[in-house]
């Protein structure tokens, strides 16, 4: 599981810039939500919400892919995955697992911002409904799961080594045979998390009507996320 530094910078500050505009493109429409609705912010709130919908599909290609034999030198990520990884490893290129805890990271919020561009949306078309109540639910578990990759991170920066919920908050050391409860406990949690939105976003698609959510809201009061 140890990623030495050399592989795709450009990779990875592209990924840290995506996450940067969805970020504060998602922190301008969940405010003006607050405040106001119409058709731009609620197609605003659809599209980052949709567009991160299709990130996190490519993610949990990442998890899938070793188990179809799609792999780098490390049998628990794809050469994408690896480069990516390697790229972030030269923000601390003698910390072998720096990298990949990086990546993780920085995907796994990118993907709980889009939850609550979701929610958001959700709560203002439905928010009754079975889209806004899988939103939510995805909310809760992808918070949790940024948390522990927020442990994870920051254990393996200070100490060399990660540890958390997903590691029994054992050290991981690159014989650990926790690495094989970590793949599992994280895959499980991304799965959970990715068919909650998926059910979520494929319910605002099947009875999108943005003119009637603007009508129905116009004089509503703001709806928190």
């Amino acid at each position: 599981m140890q990623h030495p530094a050399g592989g795709s910078v450009w990779g990875a500050v592209l990924l840290t810039v995506f996450f940067g505009v969805v970020l504060v493109a998602v922190t301008v429409l969940v405010l003006w939500n607050r405040v106001s609705t119409g058709k731009v912010v609620l197609g605003g709130l659809l599209a980052a919400a949709t567009t991160v919908a299709a990130f996190q599909a490519g993610h949990m290609f990442e998890h899938i892919a070793p188990f179809m034999g799609i792999h780098g030198s490390d049998e628990f990520m794809t050469p994408w995955g690896e480069a990516l990884a390697g790229g972030y490893q030269r923000l601390d290129p003698h910390n072998p697992y720096a990298g990949m805890e990086i990546l993780h990271l920085v995907g796994n919020a990118t993907f709980l911002v889009g939850v609550v561009a979701l929610v958001a949306l959700t709560g203002r078309l439905a928010p009754d409904g079975p889209a806004h109540h899988s939103a939510r639910w995805c909310l809760w578990i992808q918070g949790a799961h940024v948390v522990e990759h927020v442990l994870l991170t920051t254990t393996v920066l200070l100490g060399g080594k990660a540890f958390g919920l997903s590691s029994f908050f054992v050290p991981l050391d690159s014989d650990s045979a926790m690495w094989i409860y970590r793949l599992w406990w994280h895959f499980a949690v991304n799965l959970v998390a990715t068919i909650l939105m998926a059910k979520a976003v494929y319910e605002v698609w099947r009875s999108l009507d943005l003119d009637a959510a603007v009508r129905r809201t116009a004089r509503a009061d703001p709806v928190p996320v």
